[in-house]
């Protein structure tokens, strides 16, 4: 999250008048070193938020990518 709003703060701070920012997007490419990811890919996963606050904690979702699921079954994450 880190990351966007500082990318957002870069390309904001050299707009152009009429220009309107890039989307930034973030996502884990996951080499399965040690098993199948497990971690929570959103914040509200990854916290304990009351069903009455949901609707008003921000909920930011990081795409999860498996390196050998997009390379094939028998890939052993060595794409050279």
């Amino acid at each position: 999250m880190g990351y966007d709003g500082v990318e957002y703060q870069t390309q904001l701070r050299d707009l152009q008048e009429g220009e309107k920012p890039c989307p930034v997007v973030t996502l884990v490419l996951y080499f399965e070193y040690k098993g199948h990811w497990n971690a929570p890919l959103s914040i509200q996963d990854a916290l304990e938020v009351s069903d009455e606050l949901k609707p008003y904690v921000t909920d930011v979702k990081v795409p999860s990518l498996t390196v050998r699921t997009i390379l094939g079954k028998g890939a052993t994450g060595n794409a050279c």
